[in-house]
């Protein structure tokens, strides 16, 4: 006696499956774990979840540089393309479309992180909402994602923030809804209905690509993992479906190992704001519970060069949230051997990226910098002699001042790698060459604060301050040094790479007073740009 379920075609892999209590799949696949009763049916609803009416199928794209550089085939499932810049809409809209005629009318209270009530706001205008809107945030949402949502919808909005997480967001929006007649709330981890919502996604993977390998996904509350899991152990089961927390935001690995849903102590990440949750999804535990996933952890410089390394492939740039999928793939592509014909898969979950973070973002993604301190000896010469082992290699950053007490200054400076060769090695090669080095790559501090605080008081009596403008690239300093006189000593260098054409450069000489008039010729020699700042007024008040 057959039990009938539901058949699935997959479209490019032209597998049919059947799933029976009594039946086995073709192709040999095991069985997937026998449902309970009372368990949701969630390929079903998958499969039926009314994200058609939203959103279209959003691209799978091959990443042209990740897979040459990582060594398999990368692709990219693009959900930053949708509505609201994330696949956040799927969820919020297949919510909103399930309320009621006069639930519709009345009060809709929204709780969670920015991008889903941001989402709820725009579903709510696709199915002709007439009612109030409230969004209940938590205190850490920056502003500027919903600022302009009563424009967007032409909705009466109010935004409250409370909380400290979405958990008292939670709890503050149910208070809510119990004192205001006809209102309804509405938030990502009600039902099995979120989860189903998300696994469209996986449909439109398995139909977009034949024999994934590995597919990565960014965890905050679960449920996208959850639901992409669920669906990949029906349709695919050789395909491994990986989790990917930021430093810090572990909510789901930790009620995997507690097997409930328990309270992250202590602060949350809240670079990675859309992750930021201190309680996991309990529909998402109960899933992964059964044959849990893999579930890497990356640091938020790991984030950040991912977002690069996004930006590069797609001209497009993520936020955190959204890179998270990326940085779990890179990081495991450079911890395990890649094949080349493994065809592996990050979901961009969000691109709702705040502009002011981009300075940040910029400080941290560069995976081939070097970031040091050297001991430089307070002698002229040395400075040249010390850039001759960093040459041909580029300079970022970097950061002296004249240290007044005597003993060796130091230098805080960083460089970029060239081909395979490690820092390690160059870092080695300074120690070597008598000029004491110590890597900063993993001090949180150094690269946070330190970096931008290098400097001080200690400037000789006859010192000068000029700023110049070298041209972005490796033979502009080395070209400067070489045509330095020997009479000048350099007491102060600050240089930082932003990216531009020109690097600006400020720099401190001392100059004997009887030799101003060779000095002065030195300066005409020059071929970069530059402007006396020796009675510039912050140069007196901060560093003389």
């Amino acid at each position: 006696k057959l039990q009938f379920l539901y058949f699935i075609d997959t479209h490019n892999t032209h597998d049919t499956y059947m799933i029976s209590p009594k039946k086995k799949r073709c192709l040999d696949h095991q069985p997937p774990p026998v449902q309970a009763k009372d368990r949701p049916d969630y390929v079903a609803m998958m499969l039926t979840a009314p994200i058609t009416d939203v959103t279209e199928v959003t691209p799978l794209k091959r990443a042209e540089v990740m897979s040459n550089g990582l060594g398999c085939e990368v692709y990219l499932k693009r959900e930053d393309v949708n509505l609201g810049f994330g696949y956040h809409i799927r969820t919020a809209y297949t919510i909103v479309a399930g309320l009621s005629k006069e639930q519709m009318k009345g009060t809709v209270v929204a709780s969670g992180l920015g991008n889903f009530n941001y989402c709820v706001g725009l579903a709510c205008k696709k199915v002709g909402f007439k009612g109030k809107l409230r969004l209940v945030c938590p205190l850490t949402t920056t502003a500027n994602l919903l600022s302009d949502l009563g424009t967007i919808t032409g909705f009466d909005i109010e935004i409250l923030k409370h909380g400290a997480d979405v958990h008292e967001a939670r709890v503050y929006a149910e208070n809510l809804c119990n004192k205001t007649p006809n209102a309804v709330h509405v938030h990502p981890f009600e039902g099995p209905e979120p989860i189903a919502a998300l696994g469209s996604i996986g449909v439109e993977i398995f139909r977009q690509v034949a024999n994934p390998t590995t597919i990565y996904v960014g965890v905050g509350t679960g449920g996208l993992l959850a639901a992409i899991k669920e669906y990949a152990e029906v349709v695919h089961p050789g395909v491994e479906v990986v989790g990917v927390e930021a430093e810090g935001n572990c909510a789901l690995r930790k009620a995997i190992e507690a097997g409930k849903v328990v309270e992250i102590e202590g602060a949350l990440n809240h670079f990675v704001e859309g992750s930021a949750v201190a309680t996991a999804n309990d529909h998402a535990v109960e899933i992964c519970r059964v044959n849990p996933p893999r579930i890497i952890t990356v640091t938020n410089d790991e984030i950040c060069a991912a977002i690069k390394a996004t930006f590069t492939d797609t001209r497009t740039i993520v936020e955190p949230s959204g890179a998270l999928a990326v940085a779990g793939l890179k990081k495991d592509l450079l911890t395990h051997a890649p094949v080349k014909t493994h065809k592996k898969i990050a979901i961009l979950g969000s691109a709702n990226m705040e502009f002011a973070m981009l300075r940040t973002v910029a400080e941290r993604c560069e995976e081939r910098e070097v970031l040091v301190t050297v001991d430089l000896p307070e002698e002229k010469g040395s400075f040249n002699k010390m850039y001759h082992h960093i040459y041909p290699r580029q300079v970022t950053e970097f950061s002296y001042r004249f240290n007044g007490g005597g003993g060796a200054a130091k230098v805080f400076m960083s460089f970029q790698l060239s081909g395979k060769e490690t820092g390690e090695a160059v870092i080695d090669g300074l120690n070597k060459a008598g000029f004491a080095t110590l890597a900063l790559r993993d001090n949180e501090m150094a690269k946070s604060h330190a970096r931008y605080m290098v400097g001080g008081r200690g400037a000789p009596p006859d010192e000068r301050l000029y700023r110049f403008q070298f041209p972005e690239n490796s033979e502009a300093l080395k070209n400067f040094l070489s045509a330095l006189p020997s009479f000048v000593n350099i007491t102060l260098f600050h240089y930082r790479n932003h990216g531009a054409d020109f690097g600006k450069v400020l720099v401190g000489f001392d100059v004997p007073v009887d030799q101003e008039v060779q000095f002065q010729d030195f300066l005409a020699s020059v071929a970069y740009e530059f402007e006396d700042e020796t009675t510039n007024p912050v140069y007196r008040l901060f560093l003389r």
